[in-house]
């Protein structure tokens, strides 16, 4: 079986890194299959304990086990505040929390005898006709063998091209540009328990890394000049703007080219070098531009979709081999971007309008060009968006932008680069593991709980919440492939799959007040709108059909109304709908994104982002708003009868990027409604994702917490060979 870099071998008891045989320990190594049976969950340290040492063994069993643990994560690389692989649970034992590949089993084929005096029976029939058809097509059979040989051999001449590890360092690496030689990347990491990333040069075949930015600042995307002196990267700056910046692969002090607005909503940025060195092409709010690096001049060369709202832009531009045309991804609505393709002439203005390459109305972005110019890869998937778990892709492009047919390359990644050469293609491979914990509150005598795990996995599970009744739960799940509604009983088991859309995003599941209907957002339609299920199952029913993006919706208390999140005015405000569907009311004026009704049904309460928001809130019926507290996460509280339970974390102002912030340690506190003040509830020590809730009785909170996150550079060899 696999996990990470490492493949174990059970039988020959041996563990293997990048396939290379590594030393491990009877006892580490016993550590470690044990782990694996029963991978996501908890091995306590009774169990090792009895698995490890006979029962009449007298030794100090908690020291044993903690110096086989210690050899164990010294082998795997692996650190106890950190873990990549081995989970500790306090006074409890651990957990192995990295995915892992089972190998394949082969089964029989229907009509195989099973017992074996049966088929002792057959075998004796069977020999003497075997015989003879063994003898009298000799001749055949050894032509087919060799014709299978030949077969064999082409095939494997002609295969997948090899996929090696560009990095396994801890925390996340992304980006990787290659050297004009292909001897060398750069990539942009961001190590565990910081926030902030830089940029980072390594020769392909060796371990270290030379960093050549250090700053507070995260420093992305970067990406390596055709004639090799310079290497261009983006600076997220305070205020909403960005600086390009270019850098001596060699280090040294870096030179700040330009200074943009960065924008709102998901938008990022990149750029991306013309052959000739002297021009990048930059993704900013407004559209691809083109800027000149001898004198500042800078030019549209598209224009962001004149949609309303700030999830519609241009990104992740490609500049053509040649310099004639240029591919990006158009970010059409959330969770939504297609490839297009622009053609540019010899002066570098736009010569025509856009052509849409890619209607696959999922996550396709990061396009990148194949070395002869005629075809591009890029990622895509329903899990691209929310879970950064894209798949490559690769289409044929004709010089007059003509699209062949895209194909699957087989391949988890996202943000493919091809060397000049076209022999090497690096992308990213993210490995990513959030579940859902819960913690039990405290009571009259005010006892601190620890946080156990309440319904986990492989895959990511989200957006829990608890029925009106708190017998049931809900949760935004991928077990299936894609983001699915699933539902669970009260102790997180009896697992029921309520929706199979296979949309980008489906997700922020919300009760209705009598517990029958579910309403939740999706973009199966091609757009992020509202849908309703009901809660035994069925076809969902369609609540909003508005070009803008519906989404994060809840009911009134007297289910009569549905609040939800819509730019259809041009930013996010909350709006209304009847809960059977009809026109839409706008409630907030200065902003709003997830909102709920106070228990009495006469306020409203909402944040105005998705991540670090103030909390306001207002009368159902209008009126003006009133700050109720400066800093929640957006997605991350919860209405009860004693108050709001709250995630949250201090913001210092610094842009990060991603929605995800590693290493924070956050805090789940209670505004209580009787007093104004807050009270203290747990603190989190891992990153928060999507999603609070807490049980009718007020015993329960449950939350989603990001177990696992990590990145690591991969590069496919031969690249040029397979495409032949």
């Amino acid at each position: 079986m696999r996990f990470g870099v490492f493949e174990i071998d059970s039988s020959a008891r041996e563990l293997r890194k990048h396939g290379v045989r590594i030393k491990l320990q009877d006892q580490p190594f016993a550590v470690l299959l044990i782990l694996l049976e029963k991978p996501g969950q908890l091995v306590t340290k009774e169990e090792l304990q009895q698995r490890l040492w006979p029962a009449d063994t007298f030794v100090e069993f908690d020291k044993g086990i903690y110096n086989a643990m210690k050899r164990l994560r010294e082998t795997l690389g692996d650190e106890a505040e950190t873990p990549r692989y081995i989970e500790t649970l306090p006074r409890r034992g651990y957990r192995f929390i990295a995915p892992v590949q089972q190998p394949s089993r082969f089964t029989l084929s229907p009509g195989v005898p099973t017992d074996p005096l049966e088929k002792l029976s057959v075998s004796r029939n069977r020999l003497r006709h075997w015989v003879w058809v063994l003898l009298i097509p000799f001749s055949t059979l050894i032509g087919s063998l060799v014709w299978f040989y030949s077969q064999a051999s082409r095939l494997s001449q002609s295969g997948a091209p090899p996929t090696v590890p560009l990095t396994s360092y801890p925390g996340k690496q992304c980006c990787a540009t290659f050297s004009p030689d292909a001897s060398q990347v750069a990539f942009a990491w961001r190590k565990p328990g910081r926030n902030d990333s830089d940029i980072y040069v390594k020769v392909i075949g060796t371990e270290g890394a030379l960093r050549l930015t250090s700053n507070s600042a995260s420093n992305i995307s970067p990406a390596w000049s055709p004639d090799g002196r310079f290497l261009s990267f983006l600076r997220l700056l305070p205020e909403g703007k960005q600086g390009v910046f270019l850098i001596s692969p060699l280090g040294g002090p870096e030179r700040k080219v330009a200074e943009l607005s960065r924008g709102t909503g998901d938008f990022i940025g990149r750029t991306a070098w013309f052959p000739d060195s002297k021009w990048l092409a930059i993704a900013e709010q407004e559209g691809i531009s083109v800027l000149s690096l001898e004198t500042g001049e800078k030019h549209l060369l598209t224009v962001s979709p004149p949609l309303p709202g700030p999830d519609h832009y241009d990104d992740a531009p490609a500049v053509s081999p040649d310099g004639r045309s240029l591919v990006f991804s158009r970010n059409l609505t959330g969770g939504i971007s297609e490839i297009f393709w622009q053609a540019l002439s010899r002066n570098l203005t736009p010569n025509g309008e856009p052509k849409q390459l890619t209607f696959k109305r999922q996550w396709s972005t990061g396009p990148a060009w194949s070395a002869d110019g005629r075809e591009i890869i890029f990622s895509t998937g329903a899990n691209s968006y929310l879970e950064g778990m894209g798949e490559l892709w690769r289409m044929p492009v004709s010089v007059a932008g003509q699209a062949g047919q895209p194909r699957s390359m087989g391949i988890q990644g996202t943000t493919p680069a091809v060397s000049h050469q076209g022999t090497r293609v690096a992308y990213t491979r993210t490995l990513r593991d959030a579940n859902i914990w819960r913690l039990e509150l405290p009571g009259q005598k005010a006892r601190l709980h620890q946080p156990v795990s309440f319904i986990a996995s492989t895959q990511a599970e989200t957006s829990p919440q608890y029925s009106p009744d708190g017998r049931r739960v809900v949760v935004c799940s991928t077990r299936s492939g894609t983001t699915e509604l699933w539902l669970f009983n009260a102790e997180g088991s009896d697992a029921v799959q309520l929706t199979a859309l296979g949309a980008t995003v489906t997700g922020a599941p919300r009760w209705s007040p009598d517990g029958h209907e579910i309403v939740f957002d999706s973009t199966v339609s091609g757009n992020f709108d509202l849908y309703a299920i009901d809660a035994a199952g069925g076809k969902p029913r369609r609540l909003t059909n508005d070009p803008a993006v519906d989404a994060v919706a809840s009911y009134s208390r007297n289910g009569h109304w549905i609040y939800f999140m819509s730019d259809r005015s041009g930013r996010s405000e909350i709006w209304k709908i009847p809960a059977e569907g009809g026109e839409a009311i706008q409630m907030t004026k200065n902003g709003g994104y997830v909102a709920f009704e106070s228990p009495d049904g006469k306020m409203l309460y909402y944040s105005k982002e998705h991540s670090i928001s103030a909390l306001w809130k207002m009368p159902v019926e209008g009126g003006v708003e009133t700050q109720v507290l400066k800093s929640v996460l957006g997605m991350g509280f919860a209405l009860s009868r004693k108050g709001i339970y709250f995630e949250h974390f201090e913001n210092d102002g610094t842009p990060r990027f991603g929605f995800f912030r590693d290493g924070i340690q956050a805090s789940v506190d209670l505004f209580l409604f009787e007093t104004g003040k807050v009270k203290p509830v747990a603190k989190i020590d891992r990153p928060l994702t999507f999603g609070l809730s807490v049980s009718p009785d007020e015993r329960y909170l449950l939350y989603s917490e990001l177990d696992q996150s990590g990145t690591d550079l991969m590069m496919i060899e031969g690249f040029d060979r397979a495409n032949n």
